[in-house]
């Protein structure tokens, strides 16, 4: 059927093809104005993730000097997982410079000059990082480097003094000198030392006649402080820390430089890339205005065979659309049962729903933001929150040889906590499992780590079963059970460890462990196997048809340097794709394999065994697991 365009429908159809047609013009521009506002915030992104992967490698770097600087393993092997990640990340710096330097070339910010600059100064960093990591291992440590040869040269001499009537005063000033600088880093020692190493010689060449024997002695006095000397040197190349003259300030500046230009290099793209969302939102509304103007003349064009209704509707629409919608602007009004009035009444409408489609999508949008900006601050809150409440290496390395802990919560604060206290010689250790994950398992861990530490040091309750007997009250009592009817609580593994006294002078070789459980094992180490201490079957608060059970307690006696494992059921009931789980008699299995190993390779194996297990699956719950050597 042909339409005659003269008629009102047909240039109705006519009219409205072309609209749909602007309209279609307009959407395209409007998703290649959103691509142009997405590399905008990919560079942005970028800039904020190089920022973010220096601060890493600061904190790397900083766990170097804390931890492997006075690892001798490290000395030997001169391989550190911290240089390595550090090596890594460095390269994904690097990566995401060059993206940004795409990036540049089609943006045209004006940073190039600054990109290849923090290039640079990255590249400085690196340089100066590499001869520090260089100089720290010419320094050394104990029996490495030039703190061991300046060792082995001073036992050298005290082994010589014992067959030589030398002065043992001057000797010790010059051991307690040397002492003195390691532990304050002051170069006045120097100076003492140097001092004593002469009077120490000319007391050597007074009392001691074999020419032969006092010239290496005097050799090994010279040696010895050209050692020290030397190590001084080093200190001072090194720089004790990132306000002293030294290679620790060098990175220290250079770092804090990087910082500086990265947020120099922010604020250039983020004042032009506002420049350029206005150019861009100018022009997209310059294109919706020609569009409009278009629209316009098809109108005028019509409104010459079309009747007045035609032509007020035609305006009307138009106004709306040049008002953006606006809510005080309304169609014309017809009356009329023709196409006209049927046309008026389906775009009032439109209009209708459009206006209130684009109200009430604005404002979820916006209370969206505003709620996840809130919870996200609150879970980042809590998280540092929780963190601080946990026992650190300070606490745990005088009562313990060496230990690990894998502590991985599912979202950002856990349902799971560890917990020590030391009262009286005895040291109380627990890992404990409440009810729930995330903010609520949070706050029955904090309730629980303060009732389990009331319980220890003010009410003075040291047998493990009673401990879980008065927390199981306590529980009650805090969330007020009886009352609420709420089954929230907790499962605990916790141990009792005290010395046992040796018969003879002989040093403690054993502990005495005492455990008591709340639906959760001990795993102990025993002759080179791994044993399990099954908890009660019965949990901490809440209501059960064990709650009458009572808890009991266990006590194993386990040699010095053997190990203890303590953890939660996270690892344990982890599943697989398949749907299996991790299960206990692998776990016993896994332990056992790893018994030979130091605390810090048990950790990174168990750490990998999650990863091979779970691949691509999520984590379902909080995971803990502790080990401890005696």
């Amino acid at each position: 059927m042909e339409f005659e365009f003269r008629t009102i429908k047909a240039k109705l159809i006519f009219a409205f093809v072309t609209f749909f047609m602007i309209g279609a013009f307009i959407t395209a521009t409007n998703l290649w104005f959103n691509d142009k506002k997405e590399r905008i915030a990919e560079i942005i992104s970028t800039l904020t993730t190089i920022d973010r992967k220096i601060q890493l490698i600061i904190k790397l770097e900083k766990n170097f000097f804390t931890d492997e600087t006075v690892n001798s393993v490290f000395y030997q092997t001169e391989e550190s997982d911290y240089l390595k990640r550090r090596h890594e990340l460095s390269l994904e710096i690097n990566r995401k410079i060059d993206t940004l330097k795409h990036l540049e070339e089609q943006e045209g910010f004006g940073v190039e000059i600054e990109l290849d600059s923090l290039a640079d100064r990255l590249t400085r960093y690196d340089i100066i990082f590499e001869q520090l990591v260089k100089e720290v291992k010419r320094r050394g440590f104990k029996d490495h480097g030039l703190e061991g040869k300046m060792r082995n040269y001073i036992h050298a001499i005290e082994d010589s003094a014992k067959n030589h009537p030398i002065d043992r005063v001057l000797l010790l000033t010059i051991r307690r000198h040397e002492k003195d600088y390691i532990l304050r880093k002051d170069t006045n020692y120097l100076a003492k030392l140097l001092k004593i190493s002469q009077l120490f010689k000319a007391d050597i060449a007074t009392k001691i006649a074999n020419v032969k024997a006092r010239d290496n002695y005097i050799k090994l006095v010279d040696d010895y402080a050209n050692t020290f000397k030397e190590l001084v040197e080093s200190e001072q190349v090194i720089g004790t820390d990132h306000r002293r003259a030294g290679m620790k300030k060098d990175l220290a500046e250079i770092a804090y430089q990087v910082e500086v230009q990265i947020n120099e290099i922010d604020d250039v793209v983020f004042t032009k890339s506002i420049h350029i969302r206005e150019n861009l939102q100018i022009t997209l509304m310059i294109i919706i205005a020609i569009g409009i103007l278009f629209n316009i003349l098809i109108a005028m064009y019509a409104t010459k065979i079309l009747s007045q209704p035609v032509t007020e509707l035609s305006n009307s629409i138009h106004e709306v659309i040049a008002s953006d919608f606006a809510a005080n602007i309304n169609l014309t009004q017809f009356n009329s049962k023709d196409e006209i009035g049927r046309l008026a009444g389906d775009f009032t409408f439109m209009l209708e729903r459009v206006r209130s489609n684009i109200s009430e999508i604005r404002e979820k949008s916006e209370k969206i933001e505003q709620k996840q900006k809130l919870l996200l601050d609150s879970l980042r809150y809590a998280q540092r929150i929780q963190y601080a409440i946990l026992p650190d290496k300070n606490e745990l390395l005088p009562h313990f040889q060496e230990y690990f802990i894998v502590y991985r919560p599912q979202h950002f604060v856990s349902g799971d906590f560890y917990w020590f206290v030391e009262k009286y010689e005895k040291r109380f250790l627990a890992v404990v499992d409440c009810t729930g994950h995330g903010v609520p398992g949070a706050f029955m861990s904090m309730i629980g780590h303060t009732l389990l530490t009331k319980i220890v040091t003010q009410d003075k309750i040291f047998n493990p079963a009673e401990i879980l007997e008065n927390l199981h009250f306590e529980v009650k009592e805090a969330l007020h059970q009886e009352k609420m009817k709420n089954d929230d609580g907790m499962d605990v593994c916790l141990c009792m460890m005290e010395d046992i006294p040796p018969e003879a002078s002989e040093p403690t070789t054993q502990v005495r462990v005492v455990f008591a459980g709340a639906k959760s094992p001990l795993f102990y180490e025993q002759s080179g196997q791994i044993q399990r201490i099954k908890g009660t079957n019965r949990s901490i608060g809440g209501r059960s048809k064990y709650a009458r059970k009572p808890f009991q307690s266990t006590e194993v006696i386990v040699q010095k340097k053997e190990m203890l494992y303590l953890c939660t059921d996270g690892m344990i009931d982890q599943n697989e794709e398949t749907g299996k789980k991790y299960g206990k008699n692998r776990f016993i299995n896994f332990l056992k394999n790893i018994l030979h190993y130091d605390t810090r390779t048990q950790k990174a194996c168990c750490e990998k065994e999650l990863e091979d297990f779970m691949q691509t699956q999520a984590q379902r719950d909080d995971i803990t697991v502790m080990g401890v050597r005696l």
